[in-house]
């Protein structure tokens, strides 16, 4: 099962780096800065993978499906989606870009079929897009005086924590993704909600690229998680976003 965190930039590129994405063939494939209920990238995404991929965006207004999680289609059902619903972790702050409306994006699966080796698998996929410019860039500490960086504290943090210890309380694996903002350095750990310690306390482990993260829970194991960096100005290159991608092949520990 492979699933990736695949940052876009606004729509700048988009229907290549849908091709791209397709082409890598993940069953699940997380985006950000799509903002589907107010812009057209949801047509644009139909129309270029649509016959691929189910679009899972739940539009509670705003800024809700800035980040829609692709679903493969495929002759066999392998998977039966249970819920797809958006929670969301910041109110708009006035900067737009930086630290507007922000959400999760959470959805909820179920393997289907005969599993005999362990109690069919269930899954929960959650993928975000924090505020931005939260982090003093030379030292790594939060910067705990802005609105911006207080509204993930008392928010964003809590409420990413609180999703995955719910969905592992259910029995589900739990894969993370997002563009968190917050890189791993010798003083981010000094926030108690930053992603890495989140992680942690959920027993996650994690891959980070600068600001962007895949985790996932002790019961999946990968053989490595897969970077493919980004080159926006070379129309060859498979990424033409302004972040990393991060996907992995996940099999399930026996």
């Amino acid at each position: 099962m492979r699933a990736g965190h695949f940052p876009q930039h606004m729509g700048d590129n988009l229907e290549h780096n849908l091709r791209s994405i397709a082409g890598l063939r993940p069953t699940w494939a997380g985006l950000t800065e799509q903002d589907a209920g107010r812009v057209t990238t949801f047509l644009r995404i139909k129309a270029t993978v649509g016959a691929l991929y189910r679009i899972l965006s739940h539009d509670r207004g705003g800024h809700s499906q800035e980040c829609p999680i692709l679903f493969k289609r495929t002759r066999r059902i392998f998977w039966r989606i249970t819920r797809n619903y958006a929670i969301q972790i910041s109110d708009d702050l006035g900067e737009a870009g930086i630290a507007n409306d922000r959400w999760m994006n959470l959805v909820e699966a179920e393997r289907r079929g005969i599993w005999r080796r362990r109690s069919r698998p269930k899954l929960l996929l959650i993928w975000t897009h924090w505020n931005a410019a939260i982090q003093d860039r030379r030292t790594g500490d939060p910067l705990t005086h802005l609105p911006r960086w207080q509204a993930m504290n008392d928010k964003a943090g809590p409420f990413l924590e609180a999703a995955i210890r719910s969905g592992q309380a259910e029995g589900r694996d739990v894969i993370v993704g997002g563009d968190f903002n917050y890189r791993v350095g010798a003083k981010s750990g000094n926030w108690y909600y930053a992603p890495e310690n989140i992680f942690k306390r959920c027993r996650m482990k994690f891959h980070h690229e600068g600001l962007d993260y895949l985790a996932w829970s002790r019961g999946l194991r990968h053989d490595g998680v897969h970077v493919v960096m980004p080159n926006p100005s070379n129309p060859q290159a498979l990424n033409r976003s302004d972040h990393p991608w991060l996907y992995a092949d996940f099999e399930w520990v026996k």
